[in-house]
């Protein structure tokens, strides 16, 4: 199975940013019944610059043996965070459908459909035929919602799910022998539908543009569907704060800047490993914090978890050798292309150098990364051995050295690797995205 890439030029047109998805690895059901991953891994990328490398990744992901989910953010975003309202274009309408897809709705914007997964669930897509305003946007986005009896995923940086990928919650959930598929209901036309029709449609009026941001309904958790309201809390235990100073000191530093204290306190809770749930509880306990969640579409403590992981990872990664490299958000695709597969296999160099892969269910198979041929059959000159670059370089007197032409898989590029540790000893240094070179 391999990610359908006319779904993806379909849904990001012809825009050009960064294209967001996400990998929740190993789905499971937690003691609340709730579906969950053991790992959530973001991946960005510009689009459409790097989209071939990045699409070969995901189908490899998608052909794994394991209850791992793929999302990808329908709009392409300005920037490598996945930030609400940084759409290159407000040009696209989605909603999350919970009673499938109507087909008289659909023909009546033009949409086009794809069965989310599950059944009865869909995805709806709208093209406008011009890019609106934000306020306009966010407008049209509360009648998709209310139009389609979709749920509360109505903003720009919502995470759905690609034609191609399936969906494990009827496995986990409900006992389905084999997961449901992402695919297509009403595939595009090429229809675009212009935003006053689409609003007389919708049955919502569009704002003027000095008038103010539209009024956010969110619709609330039920026992029956716990998960709909994106800030809700499911169950967890409440406990004594002052078992953890830090998170209690977060927590009671008000700066009156709401966003930056609900980052904060994530943040203090992540350092002391509490899960992203109790993150949650922790955020709710502050009145004004609760109050500011229940007016999101969003889910804004997932999305801060997500920064938080993403900072310590860039802590760590800056404290593990002598050089500060970039930070998380300025790595190469490359680079973040290792990091994934760090997840998804364990790597390996064989003795004669040939880098290798294996999986943690089939352990004993170990698979070549760059097919059949060393580097050294290839023509290429190997950095270590022998007859490698350190070697040949070791008795010259120059002032500075500078490994640039690197191979992708080769480990110098993970900064807290032993082989960067050994080039690093031999006095080299490994360029990196945007280094500038002073002769």
């Amino acid at each position: 199975m391999s990610l359908d890439r006319s779904f993806l030029e379909a849904v990001f047109g012809g825009a050009e940013g960064c294209a967001h998805f996400a990998i929740g690895m190993d789905a499971y059901a937690d003691p609340t019944g709730r579906y969950k991953h053991q790992n959530w891994v973001p991946v960005s990328f510009p689009w459409p610059q790097h989209s071939d490398e990045v699409i070969q990744m995901i189908t490899e992901f998608l052909g794994q043996e394991r209850r791992n989910d793929l999302y990808f953010c329908p709009n392409i975003l300005k920037t490598d965070k996945r930030n609400k309202g940084t759409a290159v274009a407000f040009q696209l309408l989605h909603s999350d459908a919970d009673n499938g897809a109507d087909a008289v709705k659909l023909e009546s914007l033009g949409a086009f459909a794809v069965a989310s997964g599950r059944r009865g669930h869909s995805h709806v897509y709208v093209w406008l035929d011009r890019p609106v305003l934000l306020t306009e946007y966010q407008t049209l986005q509360q009648g998709m919602r209310a139009y389609f009896n979709g749920d509360n995923k109505i903003a720009d940086n919502d995470l759905l799910r690609p034609v191609c990928a399936v969906n494990y919650k009827a496995v986990v959930l409900d006992g389905r022998d084999e997961p449901y598929p992402v695919e297509w209901i009403v595939k595009p036309t090429g229809f675009r539908i212009g935003p006053e029709d689409a609003a007389a449609v919708l049955g919502v009026t569009l704002p003027g543009p000095d008038d103010p941001e539209p009024q956010r309904k969110a619709k609330k958790a039920s026992p029956a569907a716990p998960g709909n309201a994106g800030n809700g809390l499911h169950d967890v235990e409440a406990f004594d704060l002052a078992r953890y100073p830090q998170v209690k000191a977060a927590v009671e530093k008000n700066t009156r800047d709401r966003s930056k204290d609900t980052l904060r306190i994530v943040g203090a809770c992540y350092d002391y490993r509490l899960t992203l749930e109790q993150a949650r509880w922790v955020v709710n306990t502050r009145a004004d914090l609760a109050e500011r969640l229940a007016d999101r579409d969003d889910d804004d403590v997932q999305a801060c978890w997500i920064k938080v992981v993403n900072s310590r990872q860039a802590q760590r990664a800056s404290m593990s050798g002598s050089e500060k490299t970039e930070k998380t958000e300025n790595r190469s695709v490359a680079t973040k292309l290792v990091d994934i597969a760090r997840i998804l296999y364990d790597l390996g160099v064989s003795d004669d150098g040939t880098p290798y892969a294996t999986q943690p269910e089939v352990p004993h198979v170990a698979l070549p990364l760059r097919g059949s041929k060393t580097g050294l059959r290839m023509g290429h000159m190997s950095v270590s051995g022998p007859n490698g670059t350190l070697a040949a370089f070791s008795q010259i007197g120059v002032g500075r050295k500078i490994l640039l032409h690197i191979n992708n898989s080769i480990p110098i590029l993970l900064d807290d690797s032993s082989e960067r540790a050994a080039v690093q000893a031999e006095g080299w240094e490994v360029a990196y995205d945007g280094m500038e070179i002073e002769l």
